[in-house]
């Protein structure tokens, strides 16, 4: 189909080895530098400087700026004040964007994940699952989160009890609050074709 592009496969050490496809072009095209400083200013009184190439992302968030504003206090949240650990949050975006097969989502959080303090392992590691002997009883039991999330809709009570032994309330609700937001993210970006910029490492090259 010369509308959609195969992105990777699952490692061997996966169950399922489907090839996932993602489309070559935009459906919608994000809007140029120029235009996003634009909206922003009139939305937030600052700018990204065009100069600097706001991520396409942003150029797609621009195009429907009431949402592209009403989202803002939820990103300022998970990146400012979220009570989880920047580590554990990185985790769970990365999971859930590996289980959605969202190949911007991923090579974008693996360089905030790495600004967070995760490694070439622990990147590979999201591939692997939660039973991957490398994750901390924690890491392992918000892997679990996801997939349970992802595959059910739902917390199992043994993981539940297993986050709760070292996540308060407020943290709970956060790193489900987390995993939904970019569970959306991921659908969004897949479904509108979001394409990597030219200057971005893909997920995989972040392994390298």
């Amino acid at each position: 189909d010369p509308a959609t592009t195969e992105i990777y496969t699952e490692d061997a050490s996966s169950a399922a080895s489907d090839v996932y496809k993602r489309q070559k072009e935009p459906r919608i095209e994000p809007l140029t530098p120029e235009k996003v400083s634009e909206i922003e200013l009139e939305l937030f009184g600052e700018a990204t400087n065009p100069s600097a190439k706001p991520l396409n992302v942003t150029g797609l968030w621009a195009k429907h700026p009431k949402l592209m504003a009403a989202q803002r206090g939820l990103q300022t949240h998970i990146f400012r004040s979220m009570t989880i650990s920047p580590r554990l949050r990185e985790l769970a975006i990365l999971r859930i964007g590996w289980r959605c097969k969202s190949g911007y989502e991923l090579a974008q959080h693996a360089e905030f994940g790495k600004r967070a303090g995760l490694n070439k392992s622990d990147l590979a590691r999201i591939k692997s699952g939660p039973e991957d002997s490398g994750w901390t009883g924690i890491e392992s039991a918000i892997i679990r989160a996801v997939d349970e999330m992802f595959d059910n809709a739902f917390v199992s009570d043994e993981t539940w009890h297993t986050l709760s032994e070292e996540l308060d309330e407020q943290q709970l609700i956060d790193l489900l609050s987390v995993v939904g937001r970019y569970w959306t993210v991921s659908v969004i970006l897949n479904s509108t074709g979001m394409q990597l910029e030219e200057d971005t490492l893909s997920f995989d090259e972040h392994l390298i």
